[in-house]
This record gives structure tokens, sequence and C-alpha cells, in this order.
């Protein structure tokens, strides 16, 4: 079998701004090359992604390390509150990445990270039962 080799043009934003300006052969304006909604299935950029759960990741871990700290205070409830909505930002968009990846990619993302991102839900859980304790 053989390689395929696919060569893509990934269209940025900026290709989109400079054929706004152009006009359309009717002599309207175009909306950049696909109307103003832009192409719907433009790839998908898995370093991007990658990098965003990752520092949603680690704001997740430092919101949780708050909670921690705050255990014994007035505060606690609402660094565990934080440290929630943080945790389910990062899952939340873990789980999208994952879905929108194909199986070969899926498993080498979470390969590479899977490990991690259930660290981050045991943690949260082990706050979130100093919590429940707490009441």
């Amino acid at each position: 079998m053989g390689t395929r080799i696919v060569a893509q043009h990934a269209w940025s934003a900026a290709d989109n701004t400079a054929l706004a300006g152009s006009t359309h052969r009717l002599g309207g304006p175009q909306q950049g090359l696909w109307g103003s909604r832009g192409f719907a299935s433009a790839p998908l950029d898995v370093t991007k992604e990658v990098d965003a759960v990752n520092e949603l990741f680690a704001a997740a871990r430092d919101e949780i390390e708050y909670a921690k700290e705050e255990a014994e205070t007035v505060y606690f409830n609402e660094s565990v509150a934080e440290a929630k909505k943080a945790v389910e930002a990062c899952l939340g968009r873990w789980e999208a990445l994952l879905a929108a990846l194909p199986e070969e990619e899926r498993q080498r993302v979470m390969r590479s990270m899977g490990l991690k991102i259930s660290q981050l839900q045991a943690e949260y859980d082990e706050v979130a039962k100093l919590h429940l304790d707490d009441h």
C-alpha cells in the first residue's frame, strides 16, 4: 500500500479578511470566501486545542490547591465552587477535543494526556469529599 499525501491550505482569518473586501462578480461585496460564517469544516488545530486544555488544566489545578489551602476557613465553600467550575471547563474542552478527533489521533492524545486529566478529576473529588465531610 502506498502512502496517501493530502495537501491542504489552512485558511486563516487573514485570508478571509483579504477576500472580504473583494467584489463578487455580480457587483456586490463578498463576505469572505464562504460567507459571513466562515467554513464550517475547517481542520481542527490539534496543537492549539491541546494547549487550550493544558491552560484550563493548570487553572483547575490552581483552584483545587486554593480550595485545599482554605479547607478550614470560611472561604472553603466558595473555593470548592470555583474549583468545580474550573474542572468542568477543563473536562468539557477535553471531551470536545476527543470527540472531534479521528480514532488514531484520539488514542495518541489520550495516551499523552489522559492520565493527568484523570488525576485532575481525582484531585477535585478529594476536595469535594472534604467539602461534603464538612457538612
